[in-house]
């Protein structure tokens, strides 16, 4: 719960985290949900790797962490959206 807590309070956490529910929304609105899911997952770590390889910095993985919470929590969102508007 303590890392949760970091996550929100630290501003690059909360825009992995923001990014990854925008790219999940994005995806989700033209593809089905688990193309969308796949693209935050490489969202994720392509952006990680393309910094590790071109930026010479290390691999967070709090980052690809915050990012595949943030597409998680939006597709809760979506899930709990569409089972009340059956």
């Amino acid at each position: 719960m303590e890392l949760l807590l970091k996550w929100f309070n630290e501003k690059d956490k909360l825009q992995h985290v923001l990014a990854g529910g925008v790219i999940f929304v994005l995806f989700s609105i033209d593809f089905k949900w688990v193309w969308a899911w796949l693209a935050v997952v490489v969202a994720a770590l392509g952006r990680e790797l393309w910094g590790y390889w071109f930026s010479k910095k290390r691999i967070s993985l709090e980052d690809i962490g915050a990012t595949l919470l943030g597409g998680g929590l939006f597709c809760l969102l979506l899930f709990a959206h569409y089972q009340n508007n059956l």
